[in-house]
């Protein structure tokens, strides 16, 4: 199949090869989707036959359930161009290798105190990144699976991206963001008067945070303890720029010297430090109290986090929870979910113990193992990203549709709470991971 082909010929090819429903569901995705749906036709046309049962059986599940709660994590992003936090598609922003910085130094809410003109140059990497993405097409497929059910559909994101707020039939109503989103904002200190206020894109624009457009082998000057090895260097104290070039990969460092340098800063001969907001850019700050403002986000070795907006979303999910009969057909569909902070896995994994006739259907690249208990009642699908396995699994509910149970007509609302749970507390901050050794800004 030519790189060059449209949408049209791909489902056309697609529909002589595999059947029309699926040649349909691809084409619905649009020119802008040609490369995932070419990698889609080869997924399917070299697929073992486990997988493919694999595929038919979740499928089966979509038709037959009568409420889909949708538990997604980094690994839904990825199709919507954002990079993971680990794994294959780990890169999330490029100084932070120059810096020597993992993604769980850098979320951390002491960056704002120590360095905060660092931390929002990261944040607002984010926050660009996020809100000026656009949610694949998988979120809108899983959306309509959900709102044709009867007791509807929920979703629970350990992502910050804010893209479930955003896509018709789920909303801000029926969305738990359990680690917050860059969508707000709070003070970076907190009391009992503390609010959280959406975040405006004007505010964020405003920054003025230069590029990262270094290439490999480029001259460049790197700042770096002027007295390394004493005792009072590192925290702020003296510093120096001396020069280095760019590794291959665009983002590192290498010096001319053999010596291993702390980095704290990189720039071209002269010009101004690209890991920074500029001097000139006037940082967000609480109106109320004309103090500076963080993200709304659980962070790391995070005490000052504000939990209003979190507590709401975590309210509105157990609503939606106590609306469910105890034997009632749930779908969980997990996407995308890590092991390394379990939060969305063992939510999933939870609501399938607590509910007798739930059912799990766990689709990850790498991890989609199921464990013993819940084997009987769950659908691993491994090797295929969200989107893939999603129009893949779409497809084939098309198909099947005539004989699946479908569901019946939306609930009357106001019934009876079924469960008689309390609101789900929102989830711990991560645990804390070791910081960088000699870094200029270590979280104490």
């Amino acid at each position: 199949m030519g790189a060059g082909a449209s949408a049209k010929e791909i489902a056309e090819q697609v529909a002589e090869a595999s059947g029309p429903e699926l040649g349909k569901t691809l084409s619905a995705l649009g020119t802008e989707n040609c490369e995932k749906l070419a990698r889609a036709l080869e997924i399917w046309d070299s697929s073992t036959a486990a997988l493919r049962a694999n595929i038919t059986r979740a499928a089966k599940l979509v038709g037959e359930a009568e409420a889909l709660l949708i538990c997604t994590g980094a690994g839904m992003g990825v199709d919507s161009g954002l990079g993971t936090y680990r794994g294959r598609h780990a890169g999330v922003w490029s100084p932070l290798k120059a810096l020597r910085l993992d993604y769980d130094e850098i979320v951390r809410p002491g960056w704002f105190s120590t360095d905060p003109r660092l931390a929002w140059a990261f944040w607002h990497f984010c926050h660009q990144a996020y809100v000026r993405g656009q949610p694949h097409a998988g979120y809108d497929i899983l959306s309509n699976w959900g709102t044709s059910l009867k007791y509807g559909a929920f979703s629970v994101t350990s992502n910050v991206d804010g893209h479930w707020a955003r896509t018709e039939g789920v909303g801000p109503g029926k969305i738990f963001e359990v680690h917050g989103a860059v969508t707000h904002m709070q003070p970076l200190e907190k009391d009992e008067n503390t609010k959280v206020w959406p975040t405006t894109d004007k505010e964020i624009e405003a920054l003025s945070v230069p590029t990262w457009d270094l290439k490999s082998g480029e001259a460049v000057e790197v700042q770096v303890d002027a007295d390394a090895g004493a005792p009072e260097a590192g925290e702020g104290h003296n510093r120096k720029w001396i020069p280095a070039h760019i590794a291959a990969d665009g983002c590192s460092i290498t010096f001319p010297d053999p010596k291993r340098h702390d980095v704290f800063g990189v720039r071209r001969a002269g010009g101004t430090d690209l890991c920074r907001v500029h001097e000139s850019s006037k940082l967000p700050q609480c109106s109320a109290t004309g103090k500076l403002a963080r993200p709304n986000i659980v962070m790391f070795d995070d005490r000052n986090v504000c939990y209003q907006r979190i507590h709401q979303q975590s309210a509105a999910w157990a609503s939606w929870g106590e609306t469910l009969p105890p034997d009632v057909r749930l779908l969980i569909v997990e996407i995308g979910a890590g092991k390394t902070i379990p939060t969305i896995r063992r939510t999933s994994e939870s609501e399938a113990r607590t509910f007798r006739s739930a059912n799990l259907v766990r689709i990850n690249l790498d991890d989609s193992e199921v464990g013993k208990e819940l084997a009987d009642r769950a659908v691993s699908i491994g090797g295929l990203g969200a989107l893939e396995a999603i129009t893949l699994i779409d497809a084939e509910l098309k198909r099947l549709k005539p004989a699946c149970s479908k569901a019946v007509p939306a609930p009357k609302r106001g019934a009876s709470p079924k469960r008689g749970a309390s609101p789900k507390p929102a989830a711990s901050p991560p645990a804390a991971a070791k910081t960088k050794a000699g870094a200029a800004t270590k979280v104490r």
